[in-house]
């Protein structure tokens, strides 16, 4: 429906009005009434209304006052003027204010009827062009700000299309927010397709609401179907609770737009130069979601702080254990994780906090390894996205060793497991593509690069493996398939050299005498 303010100073004309025409039936609703143009401009202040039916004269601010007035603020609502006068120089300073109609009181309820009828139908394709502009807009505003986050914009470019997309990121300080919605991250990991727009486009709407409250920023979706708010600090001192809006809008996201999400706080940084080393940040943060849950909220202060006097030992005993990890000495691997653990037994003003962060740092890095691998995480935790959370659930140092200890040893079997299996894999991954390609001009070099391999190391695994070299392994698929095809097709010997990847006839003719001892002419 759209909405109608009546303006006139008589009250029978303003009730004749609303009883002389089904104003729904034409799509249309009284909303608002008022006495004279002041009481309009309130009208139009406080609510959305589309559609002003004014008496052109009225005591306190008349309609043409009151057109003057509205366009000088700004408002394109459309006007429709009445007048007990048929006055040309009235209309003709009414329609220097881009009026719908001027109609003469009484109205006629037939010629009213027609101008609302082409009132709405202005009235809808100015909306839809006013929307389409506003999309249009915000396509440009999120490509600009995805190429500032990610570093792609020289500074001058930007701020000479900021200026132009009305980006305005005037302020102390920043800090990028970004709104992971789980189920379009499941969906485009899944698919390769992205979200419904409406879904997102509903998401930022719930997120700049509950934010609005918080902080000043620009909301925008970036490359990856996140959304990503840039906070705008306007005064040095305590920043906005971040970790309380991140609570508000995954709460609403979830009970209004039926999507779990989880948030991810970036660093505060200063300099619009800077907000790219937030954005980079928040991504890495982002990381920590597979260990600490869905619905998350990741920030640096969630993620456990370390003792710096002992940081240098720990993370030098953690590559140590990568390296015993790597060559699967188990022995080894469980003296260096005891000592770890006996260390933190003699300091007694060692925290649980470091403890759990330890513990949660030595098993990341593990799994990492499992991941440079191409391996399969969930073969060895059962719940990967509670990783933290079973941490916190060992109430002793011991029992937080125990479990350690277990995972390390299930970690290098599945490492070994994946080490052991791994050739079979690749020769069967070159077997698979010489059988798609056997007809083209192929080699080594080309097999290998599919199976990302040293060429030099793919032959000596594939001559293990199989027996054969890769050449001789091709003539073999070749041959197997030339020999089929002079027995089940009337096709030349020359046709077939061709057809199986041979461009040079005498030499598949001495190859096919080679694999099968007899002429290719000899199965014809």
């Amino acid at each position: 429906m759209w909405k109608v303010l009546l303006v006139d100073d008589e009250i029978d004309i303003r009730e004749g009005l609303t009883q002389l025409i089904d104003w729904e039936a034409l799509g249309f609703t009284v909303a608002a009434k008022a006495s004279n143009g002041k009481e309009a401009l309130e009208a139009l202040a406080s609510q959305s209304l589309h559609l002003v039916i004014a008496d052109i004269s009225m005591p306190v601010m008349t309609g043409l006052e009151l057109i003057k007035e509205m366009r000088a603020r700004g408002l394109t609502q459309s006007v429709i003027i009445l007048s007990a006068y048929n006055d040309f120089e009235y209309l003709k300073e009414a329609l220097k204010y881009r009026v719908e109609n001027y109609l003469l009181k009484p109205v006629d309820d037939d010629e009213l009827t027609a101008t609302l009828l082409q009132v709405k139908e202005d009235i809808r394709q100015d909306l839809a062009v006013s929307m389409q502009e506003k999309e249009n807009l915000n396509i440009l505003r999120s490509k600009i700000l995805n190429r500032l986050v990610t570093r792609n914009i020289s500074p001058s470019e930007f701020s000479n299309k900021a200026d132009f997309l009305q980006i305005d990121l005037t302020a102390v300080s920043y800090r990028v927010i970004l709104v992971e919605l789980e189920n379009v991250k499941d969906g485009f990991e899944r698919t390769g397709e992205p979200a419904e727009h409406w879904k997102l486009f509903s998401a930022q709407n719930v997120c700049a609401e509950i934010m609005g409250g918080y902080a000043d920023g620009i909301w925008f979706e970036d490359a990856l179907q996140h959304l990503v708010f840039i906070a705008k600090q306007h005064v040095a001192g305590e920043p906005a609770d971040y970790h309380a809006a991140a609570d508000e809008i995954k709460a609403a996201l979830k009970r209004f737009v039926k999507e779990p999400a989880s948030v991810i706080i970036g660093p505060e940084v200063r300099g619009v130069r800077e907000i790219h080393a937030s954005y980079f940040e928040a991504m890495k943060l982002l990381d920590y979601k597979f260990y600490l849950g869905r619905e998350a909220t990741i920030s640096e202060r969630r993620i456990p702080s370390r003792a710096e006097t002992i940081d240098v030992e720990i993370e030098g005993r953690i590559r140590e254990l990568e390296r015993f990890i790597l060559a699967g000495d188990e022995t080894s691997c469980l003296q260096v994780t005891h000592g770890i653990y006996d260390g933190f037994k003699e300091h007694a003003k060692i925290g649980k906090s470091l403890v759990h962060h330890a513990t949660f740092e030595i098993l990341m890095s593990a799994l990492r390894l499992i991941r440079e691998a191409n391996g399969d995480v969930s073969q060895v935790l059962e719940r990967p996205e509670r990783l933290y959370e079973d941490i916190l659930a060992h109430k002793t140092i011991d029992d937080m060793r125990g479990f350690l200890c277990g995972k390390l040893k299930a970690i290098m079997g599945y490492l070994a497991h994946l080490k052991n299996d791994r050739p079979p894999k690749v020769v069967m991954s070159v077997l698979d593509y010489m059988k798609r390609n056997y007809n083209k001009e192929i080699s080594l070099k080309q097999a290998a690069e599919t199976v990302f391999v040293n060429p030099g190391y793919l032959g000596k695994l594939f001559k293990k493996e199989t027996g054969l070299s890769f050449h001789d392994y091709l003539n073999k698929i070749r041959i197997d398939k030339a020999r089929e095809l002079l027995l089940n097709t009337r096709h030349y010997v020359y046709q077939v050299s061709e057809m199986v990847g041979y461009k040079d006839y005498n030499y598949f003719h001495r190859t096919f005498k080679k694999w099968t001892g007899r002429a290719p002419s000899e199965l014809k």
